[in-house]
Parts: C-alpha cells; structure tokens; sequence
C-alpha cells in the first residue's frame, strides 16, 4: 500500500512544503527529524484517537507525529511541527 507524509510547520519551523509518498521516502523522512535532534524524548501517546508519537525538547513538546493505519499497516502520517498548533499539548 502507498503511504503519504504530511507536516506542518505553520511557516514557523522548518517542515515538508509537500507531501511525502512512499514508504522508502516517508521511513527515511521520519528517520531524519528525529535522529538528528538528539535532544529530543520521545513518547508512544494517543493522538487524536490513534496511536502516535509526542516529541519534547526540555518537557516542551516540539513535535506530534500521528498514525492512519489500515489492517497493522500506516497509511498516513502527519507530523505537526507549528507551534501555535501544539500549545495544548504542553
């Protein structure tokens, strides 16, 4: 099945400017945000009903990776990176 990225930097943060397909592209995509910010905790949390991802610089969340799946396989992904969009997570 085809997977797609989406993220949202609210032109605030550096993001993707277009959706990202594939799985090769959308693994190394995910790879490289969180690999590089060594910085970062990461925790498995409920988002919008789903499984996701909660990134947190410092106890400040700076990321909300999201899950679609569809039979055990991702389908979808968002990554919200605005920080206007993530005040009521922290």
């Amino acid at each position: 099945p085809d997977i797609t990225l989406v993220s949202d930097g609210g032109g605030r943060v550096s993001a993707a400017r277009n959706p990202v397909r594939g799985a090769d592209r959308v693994a190394r995509f995910v790879l490289g945000i969180t690999v590089k910010s060594t910085d970062l905790d990461r925790s498995i949390e409920s988002v919008n009903g789903l499984t996701g991802i909660v990134l947190r610089r410092h106890g400040v969340v700076t990321g909300v990776i999201g899950f679609r799946t569809d039979s055990a396989v991702v389908t979808d992904v968002w990554i919200v990176l605005n920080p206007e969009k993530l005040r009521h997570w922290s």
